[in-house]
């Protein structure tokens, strides 16, 4: 967590949260979030929305950012990968994922497991 992040916010924004209980066979879930260069890659099941949120560096910094909102590039199902493309210079101390069900409910959340906007930084834009 930033240094200079309102602690009540951070706790409900990103932290990783819990799937939901399953429910019908279509129930949403999200499986994995990481980066597969130039993209932030998220992979799910019976996902209607995927969105990537991130802490900018700074001070005063009280909710996170919206980096934007993530593309389904396979069949939906379950089997589902979806990607946005990592924007250029992104200083963040925290990115993650935010992901809904078909109904649209936000189901779950889960951070890169880089913190701190020099780690965040070389993982988005190190060398290979």
């Amino acid at each position: 967590m930033g240094v200079f992040r309102n602690e009540n916010a951070a706790e409900r924004f990103s932290r990783d949260t819990p799937q939901r209980e399953k429910g019908s066979k279509d129930s949403g879930r999200l499986h994995q979030f990481k980066i597969e260069k130039p993209n932030f890659v998220v992979t799910g099941t019976h996902l209607s929305r995927v969105e990537i949120w991130s802490w900018p560096t700074g001070t005063g910094i009280t909710e996170p950012t919206l980096v934007g909102k993530a593309t389904l590039t396979t069949a939906p199902g379950k089997h589902e990968k979806w990607v946005l493309r990592i924007p250029p210079d992104l200083l963040s101390t925290e990115i993650f994922a935010t992901v809904f069900d078909s109904t649209g409910n936000e189901i779950g959340k889960k951070s890169l497991p880089y913190q701190g906007a020099t780690a965040l930084y070389e993982a988005l834009y190190g060398k290979k």
